[in-house]
């Protein structure tokens, strides 16, 4: 199934990738058969030949892999299936939904296990023709040159086989075209920052994931947080328009409505340094390339004597030959106490 390039060229000029709101969820299935991820399709005509467009917005490189389709109604395979496009932030297929209207599975990441059950060699499925030629060429798709004439077909969401294998937000791509806006509205700044807290960790170093699209850029970073506990977060810099050199952070004091402190000297950054295993201090220097992604840990010492509040401070980003970039932070610390400085919760 090889790319249609004209045809390639107007769906991806003509058609808006809209998986902003497409819900990635569990399901369950044999991933042994039919890999752990899945698109699922709406198919609302009674018709020989349908297409859709799949946002699958993928962090990984096999997008001209294998893909198999499952009739939802009888849990058959689908062999006529197109492949008109393909590259990280969406394929387009064109399909026969031999069961007519209804639920279609589209599986985008068939694998396969070599090895042993203890060193296992995973590899992903490479593409083949299953399609009837004849179907092909009854419904005009080998030859098609414009835009799609076949009935669309609609993604309902995407699911994963289980909890441990769903897509993260932080491992769902930003598109090109969304990329480009956000730098193009960020134009004057030297670097670009994106706080974000402890329970989506930045997984991407050279895409920006499509939540920092829908957050923008900068802004507050507002956290709860329990007397006693050690608290962290993350600063996702990025690095567009030139390589950053030396990165430094610059903490305030956080002061509560009362006139508390939490003081800068309790707040640090991991990446910059720390304690080795002999106990001595050690500094790091951070550099950002261009184009990539660096996470900035940090790390908050709230004493088990802070008392509750809300306390408001910020962190000041700055690298050689480059302005300072603020984040405000607002942490409300409350009444509880945290026994164990919140360890057992990574």
């Amino acid at each position: 199934m090889v790319p249609l390039l004209m045809l390639q060229f107007v769906l991806g000029q003509s058609i808006q990738l809209n998986a902003q709101n497409t819900p990635h969820i569990a399901g369950g299935w044999d991933k042994m058969q039919l890999g752990t991820q899945r698109a699922v399709i709406r198919v609302n005509n009674n018709a020989p030949a349908v297409w859709v467009r799949v946002p699958w917005r993928r962090v990984d490189d096999h997008e001209e892999d294998a893909v198999r389709l499952v009739d939802a109604a009888t849990g058959k395979l689908v062999t006529n299936i197109y492949r008109l496009a393909a590259n990280r932030e969406y394929g387009d297929f064109v399909f026969q939904p031999v069961s007519g209207k209804g639920i279609y599975y589209l599986y985008y990441l068939p694998f396969k296990q070599t090895g042993s059950w203890y060193f296992p060699n995973t590899i992903y499925l490479k593409a083949k023709k299953t399609y009837s030629q004849a179907w092909a060429d009854a419904n005009g798709i080998t030859t098609a040159t414009g835009a799609p004439t076949w009935p669309q077909a609609s993604v309902v969401c995407f699911e994963a086989v289980d909890d441990f294998n769903r897509f993260d937000p932080m491992e769902i791509i930003a598109t090109k075209r969304e990329v480009n806006r956000l730098l193009e509205e960020n134009k004057g700044k030297d670097f670009l920052v994106f706080p974000e807290d402890r329970r989506h960790p930045i997984r991407m170093d050279t895409d920006i994931p499509l939540r920092w699209i829908e957050h923008g850029e900068g802004g507050t970073f507002s956290a709860t947080a329990m007397r006693n506990e050690f608290f962290v977060y993350q600063l996702g810099i990025y690095a567009p328009f030139k390589k950053l050199e030396n990165v430094r952070l610059r903490f305030t004091d956080l002061i509560s409505n009362k006139g508390e402190r939490i003081p800068a000297s309790a707040i640090r950054c991991f990446n910059l340094g720390g304690r080795d295993w002999l106990g001595k201090y050690f500094t790091k220097k951070v550099n950002v390339v261009k184009g990539a992604v660096q996470a900035m840990w940090i790390g908050i010492d709230i004493s088990g004597n802070q008392h509750p509040g809300d306390y408001t401070g910020s962190v000041s980003i700055a690298a050689d030959g480059t302005g300072n970039s603020i984040i405000p932070v607002h942490i409300k610390v409350t009444d509880s106490l945290l026994k164990d400085r919140g360890y057992d919760d990574p």
